[in-house]
């Protein structure tokens, strides 16, 4: 019997225009009645999350910054955090800006993404995702825990290009290409696989009773730590293949048709 449904947003639960089915609210009714979790589990901003469930109650549990943030929806209980060390953060900061490569580098806190310049396609990456964004003239103006360090790159990440990343900041993190043009920098262990993990422990769930769905690399950790592993039919082949099933692709509702099968609703 499935206790866990897990699932990532973007090409995923979500559209091609950003939306969620609205049949997913009364799924998540028949999902409560049967003590099924449902999780978002998203490299999204926790805040960002929130105002994308804001109407689905407050014991929903978000998994937020690709793991870095397990939490209650609408602010409500902390399950666990994993902040970066500050000078280890910024000292790897200027390593990364010593690379001198065709990137931009902002620093993700819990609900805000902090920028030091102007760049107009990461804005408006920003802007049609609701991620909230400020612009400092030092991230040592940063007075909040910081949970990742992210790197947005137009024309996407080459293998050489992360080892790269890895040497100059010491291969002291976990390293997630997040839709291509993403590269999320985050503690040792931050991940959604070790998130749904910290799930599985606190209610009893097993494997074989959590089913997730996933679209890129990112999400290959919690294919890991479930028996019903789902990649999107719009899912890269490598990341397909990692999986233990395919869904239909997200502009035809994937999530929403095997939801619908676990609920009994189809």
């Amino acid at each position: 019997m499935i206790k866990l449904i897990a699932t990532d947003l973007d090409g995923t639960l979500l559209n091609d225009k950003g939306e969620i089915d609205k049949k997913l609210k009364s799924l998540l009714n028949v999902l409560k009645s049967k003590n099924i979790k449902f999780v978002p589990t998203s490299g999204r901003l926790y805040s960002t999350l929130c105002r994308n469930f804001k109407d689905y109650g407050s014991d929903l549990i978000i998994v937020a910054i690709n793991g870095a943030v397990v939490q209650y929806n609408n602010n409500g209980k902390v399950i666990y955090e994993n902040p970066i060390d500050r000078e280890i953060c910024f000292e790897s900061v200027k390593a990364l800006i010593d690379l001198n490569m065709d990137f931009e580098i902002y620093i993700t806190c819990k609900n805000m993404n902090y920028l030091l310049r102007e760049n107009k396609e990461l804005i408006h990456k920003f802007a049609i995702s609701d991620a909230d964004m400020s612009f400092i003239e030092n991230y040592y103006e940063i007075n909040e825990d910081i949970f990742k360090i992210g790197i947005f790159k137009t024309s996407g990440f080459t293998k050489e290009e992360v080892d790269r990343i890895k040497i100059a900041t010491g291969n002291r993190f976990e390293y997630e290409v997040s839709g291509n043009v993403w590269l999320d920098i985050t503690n040792k262990d931050v991940n959604k696989g070790n998130a749904i993990k910290i799930l599985q422990n606190i209610f009893d769930i097993k494997k074989e009773e959590t089913l997730v769905f996933g679209d890129y690399y990112n999400d290959i950790s919690m294919f890991k730590r479930a028996y019903y592993s789902y990649a999107m039919g719009n899912a890269p082949h490598d990341v397909k293949a990692k999986a233990r099933f395919v869904a239909l692709d997200n502009n035809n509702n994937g999530v929403i048709k095997v939801i619908e099968k676990v609920a009994g609703e189809d």
